[in-house]
């Protein structure tokens, strides 16, 4: 029988998983989740200016902050505990950055996290079962799809080339270019930058883009 309501945790980091709360189908996972915060939503960062004639003040701009997760949970196997608490620790490595998805009752995404801080939970002296309590730090605060594999434009933009040719017979460049010769037929790779555009948007005043440019094949 599936359960109505659930939460499904799977921490991945440097090759190694740690699963968490129980699976659709009821399956309790190797963690027992005790507490958990920050899956709601990310702290939000409003800024305002002071009205000079008028009451009141005028939002300036909106920002949503790195999102933080805050997690506690139980170690369900009591047994081996020294092989289970040396397998903990190597998991728990700062200077890896780790994947966490998360399934709540059939909706899951997940996103990269930073690991903040992290401790065994003090024992009770009573159960004998490893607890522990990791703070996550997300600075992407925005879950995604199992299968979205966008990517910021930002931090390709500077690999980006394409293949070109002139075929004017004589093109002038504007400055800082002014010394390159482009007599004849043109061909090459350049990068996608702003520079370039300006040229390519400076020559096309006068001749159709079309007619400049044709693309290698």
């Amino acid at each position: 029988m599936r359960a109505k309501s659930y939460i499904d945790l799977t921490m991945e980091c440097n090759g190694m998983v740690l699963r968490f709360g129980r699976a659709a189908s009821g399956e309790r996972r190797e963690f027992g989740i005790t507490k958990i915060e920050g899956l709601e939503s990310s702290e939000l960062e409003v800024t305002t200016t002071d009205n000079a004639l008028a009451d009141g003040s005028t939002v300036a701009g909106k920002r949503i902050l790195n999102r933080v997760i805050h997690l506690e949970a139980t170690l369900r196997d009591d047994r081996n505990n020294g092989l289970h608490r040396r397998q903990i620790i190597k998991f728990f490595n700062p200077k890896y950055t780790g994947t966490l998805t998360v399934d709540h009752s059939g909706t899951k995404r997940k996103l990269p996290y930073e690991l903040e801080g992290w401790a065994f939970a003090a024992e009770d002296g009573v159960n004998n079962q490893l607890s522990i309590v990791a703070d996550l730090k997300c600075p992407d605060p925005f879950f995604r799809n199992l299968d979205d594999f966008g990517r910021n434009m930002a931090e390709i933009s500077g690999q980006i080339a394409f293949p070109w040719r002139v075929v004017r017979k004589k093109v002038q460049v504007p400055a800082p270019y002014g010394t390159m010769g482009l007599p004849g037929q043109i061909t090459g790779y350049r990068s996608l930058t702003e520079k370039l555009i300006l040229i390519f948007l400076t020559l096309s005043v006068h001749t159709p883009l079309y007619n400049l440019c044709q693309p290698l094949h």
